[in-house]
């Protein structure tokens, strides 16, 4: 297995790993009732997504154009950050 990197945040399967790292260490820091972590949760991950693959965008320095390609790498990595919680929450028994 290859060591992460900037340039794994622009690809849906890099980013979305990373969006759910980041959305966890955030809602379990920020402590907040179920019912709204369930009601702001999926646009939370979206918004970290397109952030963390904006960033590496910018970090990495492409054009202009790939910024928009790198935002919507995140929308989709995003959605699939929130599966990949509803998965997991399923399989271990928390509901979902």
């Amino acid at each position: 297995m290859d060591a992460p990197t900037i340039a794994s945040l622009l690809t849906v399967g890099g980013n979305s790993a990373a969006t759910w790292l980041v959305c966890e260490l955030f809602w379990r820091t920020a402590n907040v009732a179920p019912a709204t972590k369930d009601r702001f949760g999926p646009i939370a991950a979206v918004a970290f997504g397109v952030g963390l693959a904006i960033l590496a965008a910018l970090t990495l320095g492409l054009a202009r154009g790939d910024l928009l390609q790198a935002a919507l790498t995140g929308v989709f990595a995003g959605a699939a950050a929130v599966g990949l919680h509803d998965i997991v929450a399923t399989k271990a028994g928390a509901g979902g």
